[in-house]
């Protein structure tokens, strides 16, 4: 739902804004598990069918921005 999909990228987007960062697989999945927190920590949903179909490889290939710039 589109709900759910704005509370996950605006609670993906705040982590990153922290310092969090998703170089590797096993920093993604504890990125992805802190966000279903977040988002079930102001009453939406997220099963876990919806961390499963979550593809790490596409994710890890979002390009990161520095100072304006892909890097």
């Amino acid at each position: 739902p589109l709900k759910i999909e704005l509370g996950w990228l605006a609670a993906h987007g705040l982590l990153h804004l922290l310092g969090w960062d998703h170089p590797d697989d096993r920093t993604l999945i504890q990125m992805l598990d802190q966000q279903a927190i977040m988002l079930q920590s102001v009453g939406l949903k997220v099963n876990k069918t919806m961390l499963e179909n979550v593809n790490l490889v596409e994710y890890s290939r979002t390009p990161v921005v520095n100072q304006g710039r892909s890097v």
